[in-house]
């Protein structure tokens, strides 16, 4: 387990009040694309209102971002330890969070841009939350292929055999897969 760095957990706290900001005030521009408009209800009057699904969606949407930017930093100082440069690991790392998940870090990221993009409550906000998730899979299929596999040859494809999920644990991707699933259905209404 980790030590809590008071830093990170300082940075985290900072960029989720910044993610409240953001989907409070997106509510401005992206009113047209709004998500739940035909049910959603206003629970505190103001320009723009603060709604009862806006709210639930800024609560999932913190759920997903702050505890996977704050993991985030403690995986980059595990890669920084194994790399010689941008995108030359000098050993592959097995333990930690790489002993359960072949790209911790990149299923984090896609945690991140999802709490970002499901705390806007809009349609846009589904849209982009889909095509990152779908960028950092292609890119991290690339990585893979070009970079991990040509390095370090039989030894990742044992690693990939031995522990056979990309980038979540099973519950991990059982929360994300619902929350996806729960905004979607504010298409409809």
């Amino acid at each position: 387990m980790p030590t809590i760095r008071s830093r990170d957990l300082l940075l985290a706290l900072l960029l989720g009040t910044g993610l409240l900001l953001v989907s409070y005030y997106s509510q401005i521009e992206l009113l047209e694309y709004r998500l739940w408009q035909g049910v959603d209800i206003a629970v505190i009057d103001s320009v723009p209102p603060v709604t009862l699904f806006g709210l639930i969606h800024a609560i999932l949407g913190l759920s997903l971002f702050l505890p996977s930017f704050y993991h985030v930093m403690e995986v980059v100082r595990v890669n920084r330890s194994v790399h010689a440069s941008k995108n030359q690991p000098l050993s592959l790392l097995r333990d930690g969070y790489y002993a359960s998940r072949r790209h911790p870090m990149t299923g984090m990221f896609m945690f991140i841009a999802a709490g970002l993009f499901v705390s806007l409550c809009s349609l846009i906000g589904l849209i982009l939350v889909v095509l990152f998730i779908a960028f950092f899979h292609v890119t991290t299929l690339y990585e893979e292929r070009t970079w991990l596999l040509p390095r370090f040859g039989t030894q990742y494809k044992d690693y990939m055999s031995e522990v056979p999920r990309r980038y979540f644990r099973p519950h991990h991707l059982a929360y994300l897969v619902a929350v996806l699933a729960f905004t979607s259905v504010g298409i409809v209404f």
